[in-house]
């Protein structure tokens, strides 16, 4: 026979799920935001910005009339210093300057154009990547986060649910076993909790050091909704503008750009220029000359052959590049979207499974406050109810987690 105490005390006791605030106010950004302040304070966004200026400003020089700086030469002549007696002096100076090949302005131009494009893209996806390090890391937080809140809950209610049952062992109305599997049950949580509180330090952490910032984006909180009137059904599309798949793209235009820059330098640079000639003999007036001078290095294939082969090398990579990268991202968004919708059919069965078990167990605490059932008996009800919870939670985040990285990786930003 069990001990019976107040009704409506006890039945509160079995029913307590008591809302334990878990450092809320970390909770106060939004993932966007917390994308958009790591990306502010991330170092590599330097030095890929400082790639794409100098890019920019290599094509913005190359509009230049010359390939180079002018040349100057001067030359003195005298012939005292081999000891003749004539009185010869010869003064002769020229300036020169490097000329463009046909079409070499313009493909150095779009060269530099295109590795503009290379060091934009490369943003792109440091940008994207960024995002994807704060969504996992946000996605751990939210998880540990809820298990922290859900097994204080827990704790507490057991604390209440050992106090009645020492009295309980007290007074005889339970046996020594049940009060034992009620202590180790709360121990468990004790322990669970400790782990899922580390955890959630852990992830809270890396968080931090990539936003600077003490908020931590709970995922929970984006709207379910509007997630899912997103389109992430159109695969081609998706894996077109995602950054992997447009740098790669870059990279190949570059080489293709390189390419014909070297095909265009067929030899180096004529130089063009005007020449002067002061000369006296002791005795005679002075000489003065002036004169066009044009200097035209010869093609060489031991020059022109390494440096086209060098850029054909690169086109073939650079294509390799993108053939790889489409069929490795292709396959990554066919097992994003299979996670996704696998994970809204987790939500739907957790959360039947996590009411059936929840009616369950408000059966039980009724049953347990009129004495019908054993302690042992309602503390696995909440055991049960528990884990369907924590699954319940954890899928909710986890499809929203898995769509979210689609529309990180497609450059859709939440």
């Amino acid at each position: 026979m069990f001990f019976l105490l107040n009704k409506p005390y006890l039945y509160c006791i079995g029913m307590i799920l008591s809302v334990v605030v878990f450092n809320s106010t970390a909770y106060a950004i939004t993932l966007q935001e917390a994308i958009a302040k790591a990306w502010q304070v991330d170092p590599a966004r330097k030095a890929f910005t400082t790639d794409k200026e100098a890019e920019y400003n290599k094509a913005d020089a190359a509009h230049s009339w010359f390939p180079g700086g002018p040349t100057l030469n001067g030359q003195y002549f005298d012939d005292h210093a081999i000891g003749s007696n004539q009185g010869y002096t010869t003064y002769q100076f020229g300036v020169s300057v490097p000329v463009w090949l046909p079409g070499q302005r313009d493909a150095t131009i779009q060269e530099a154009l295109s590795n503009n494009k290379v060091a934009i893209e490369n943003l792109a996806v440091e940008k994207m990547l960024i995002g994807i390090r704060v969504l996992d890391a946000a996605t751990e937080a939210s998880l540990y986060k809820n298990q922290v809140m859900i097994l204080e809950q827990e704790k507490e209610a057991l604390l209440h649910i050992r106090k009645l049952s020492d009295s309980l062992y007290t007074h005889g109305e339970i046996a020594s076993t049940d009060l034992d599997a009620i202590i180790a049950w709360l121990e468990d949580v004790e322990r669970e909790l400790a782990t899922a509180q580390e955890q959630y330090i852990n992830f809270r952490a890396m968080v931090q050091q990539l936003t600077l910032q003490d908020e931590v984006p709970d995922i929970l909180m984006i709207d379910g909704q509007g997630l899912l009137r997103q389109n992430v059904k159109d695969l081609n599309l998706i894996v077109e503008h995602d950054p992997r798949m447009k740098l790669a793209q870059a990279v190949l235009s570059s080489a293709e750009a390189t390419h014909e820059r070297a095909k265009s330098s067929f030899m180096p640079a004529p130089q063009v220029g005007v020449m002067g000639i002061h000369e006296k003999q002791y005795g005679s007036p002075w000489n003065s000359r002036i004169g066009f001078e044009v200097s035209v290095p010869l093609p060489s294939e031991a020059r022109n052959v390494p440096m086209q082969m060098d850029a054909v090398k690169k086109i073939a990579s650079a294509e390799q590049l993108v053939v790889s990268s489409k069929r490795a991202i292709y396959a990554e968004y066919i097992k994003l979207r299979a996670r996704f919708w696998a994970s809204l059919k987790v939500v739907r069965h957790t959360t039947e499974k996590y009411n059936a078990l929840e009616n369950r167990l408000n059966s039980m605490a009724k049953a347990w406050s009129v004495g019908e059932v054993a302690s042992i008996e309602f503390v696995r009800a909440r055991h049960q109810a528990l884990l369907a919870r924590r699954e319940k939670i954890a899928a909710d985040i986890m499809w929203r987690s898995a769509l979210l990285r689609i529309l990180i990786t497609g450059r859709r930003y939440p």
